[in-house]
């Protein structure tokens, strides 16, 4: 089986990607979601806002474990690392704004497809 944090995909991570399904996949799924339970990156978060109907305002990076997690100096060395990689910080905050207008998106069958057939390996759609 596939090993969830291999080097490969620890690199990715720090660099803001996921290891996770991709995101429209998940968010255009039909019915209940029957994959792992997942945390998102910003990327990610900002695209569920912005698909949902709702205006992101800003979308950033905090740093809210490492205070209680570490001790000087690996307090000040990962707050260092996470200020040039602020997707090492763990938490993540978008602020959005629901429009006036706005109304629920209905599940969009067409969506899912799309989202699903765009993962898959080229010569299989």
């Amino acid at each position: 089986m596939p090993n969830s944090v291999n080097l490969r995909k620890r690199l990715s991570v720090c660099f803001g990607a996921t290891n996770y399904p991709p995101i429209d996949q998940f968010y255009h799924n039909i019915g209940r979601w029957r994959g792992h339970v997942r945390e998102y990156t910003l990327a990610e978060a900002v695209y569920i806002c912005e698909a949902a109907g709702f205006e992101v305002l800003s979308a950033t990076t905090f740093e809210g474990l490492a205070y209680d997690k570490f001790r000087p100096p690996v307090l000040q060395a990962f707050l260092l690392a996470s200020s040039a990689i602020p997707s090492l910080r763990s938490c993540l905050c978008v602020v959005a704004r629901k429009p006036k207008s706005w109304t629920p998106v209905a599940e969009d069958p067409d969506a899912f497809r799309k989202a699903v057939a765009s993962s898959l390996p080229p010569g299989i759609r």
